[in-house]
């Protein structure tokens, strides 16, 4: 990897991180002045995501787009992906926003990144290096510290937002795990944009996505 692609890789790292956190800030802002639920708004920017990136992607690689669907073995890839990967990340996240706020459901997503060392730790049969250690402690410190407060007796995280912003943590590393075996044939954009839609469909059609909240008033939002 030459120097511009390790420098692109960080940028789009951190537009990546900057997106996350401000869809989080927009959907606390949903869910305070429109009283719109965790549910319907993750089907709705599922839906959303999907149809975009595959427009993005289809006219470029349009037998990629529609070669994963034909291939059974990756299908079933893709649905699990999709499903207990992205959907389970999604409405977790935004669950843990309801219950909570954006800024502290990010910093418990964050953990993502101590169960992922422990599940490489444990696939590897190796052990946790000191920089992965220190990492690990300061990311459980971090979030002792906002769950609390430094009082141990007082809890200031209700252990529905504890709860959903764990899962989210590990709906990451089940998306990332999943993902694995057909990114690498398929391309990250038509993977992930299939996962959304398909996921969006799912969880649409449980809320009945295509009834707008009577509170929520769209060109207000726009």
């Amino acid at each position: 990897m030459d120097r511009n692609d390790r420098m692109k890789g960080n940028l789009f790292a951190a537009a990546g991180a900057a997106g996350w956190g401000i869809s989080g800030v927009c959907s606390q802002y949903l869910f305070s002045e429109y009283q719109v639920e965790s549910g319907w708004l993750t089907a709705v920017r599922m839906l959303l995501s999907g149809v975009i990136l595959l427009g993005i992607v289809l006219p470029r690689e349009k037998q990629m787009v529609f070669g994963i669907i034909n291939n059974k073995k990756d299908l079933l890839w893709l649905l699990a992906f999709a499903i207990l990967g992205l959907l389970y990340c999604q409405y977790s996240f935004l669950a843990a926003i309801a219950h909570s706020n954006s800024g502290t459901a990010t910093i418990l997503q964050s953990l993502n990144v101590v169960m992922m060392a422990a599940v490489m730790a444990v696939w590897n049969r190796s052990g946790i290096g000191r920089r992965q250690g220190a990492a690990v402690f300061l990311a459980v410190l971090g979030t002792y510290l906002v769950a609390t407060h430094g009082n141990p007796s007082e809890m200031q995280l209700s252990s529905a937002g504890l709860a959903w912003g764990l899962s989210a943590a590990a709906g990451v590393v089940l998306y990332t795990l999943l993902s694995r075996p057909i990114v690498r044939r398929w391309g990250n954009l038509t993977v992930t944009g299939w996962g959304m839609l398909i996921g969006g469909i799912v969880l649409g059609a449980a809320v009945k996505v295509w009834r707008i909240p009577g509170n929520l008033d769209l060109f207000a939002v726009l």
